[in-house]
């Protein structure tokens, strides 16, 4: 009978411990996968377009799907920079607030982007986002410091995001 309670109570021991570990590593990746799909979103969204994606974002409006337009009407490479690290709604709602004109703004007023010391931290359900956001032409250059926040599922993937000054980005894009 002693025999059986200290086998018995090893194997619960056991148990606890292997789910402790097994759901342990599991959070923090979750952690580390959501902190990271939010920082390529916020890094794609302030990087620079190149003549061919400008060209298929501006061939889309009004145009029928082709092999470089996605399903939404969207060009190819806004599905590919944002998609992967967000969920469907998150996606959807990204896409509908028309987030990816920021750097077609950038392209048509001539300026360049460059993000620095992006910093995403862990606010209970939540990122917080802060940066600052170079914004450089041939004549000036303006720097701004971007805030927001965003939240992921439990998978990790974005489903929300905030840029909190993102009116007082557009304006300096298109002035």
């Amino acid at each position: 009978m002693r025999k059986s309670k200290i086998l018995l109570s090893g194997g619960v021991l056991l148990c606890l411990v292997l789910a402790g570990c097994g759901s342990g590593g599991n959070d923090s990746g979750e952690e580390d996968s959501g902190k990271g799909n939010v920082k390529d979103v916020v890094e794609n969204l302030f990087e620079d377009l190149d003549d061919s994606q400008y060209e298929a974002l501006r061939q889309t409006d009004g145009q029928a799907v082709s092999d470089s337009v996605t399903s939404t009407g969207l060009p190819q490479w806004v599905e590919e920079r944002f998609k992967e690290a967000m969920t469907e709604e998150g996606y959807a709602s990204f896409t509908g607030m028309a987030f990816y004109e920021i750097p077609a703004k950038a392209y048509e007023s001539h300026k360049e982007m460059d993000l620095e010391d992006l910093d995403i931290q862990k606010d209970q359900d939540s990122y917080e986002i802060s940066g600052t956001l170079n914004l450089g032409s041939r004549s000036d250059a303006d720097t701004i410091d971007i805030q927001g926040t965003a939240q992921t599922d439990d998978q990790g993937l974005v489903s929300y995001l905030d840029i909190s000054n993102i009116s007082e980005i557009i304006e300096n894009l298109e002035s």
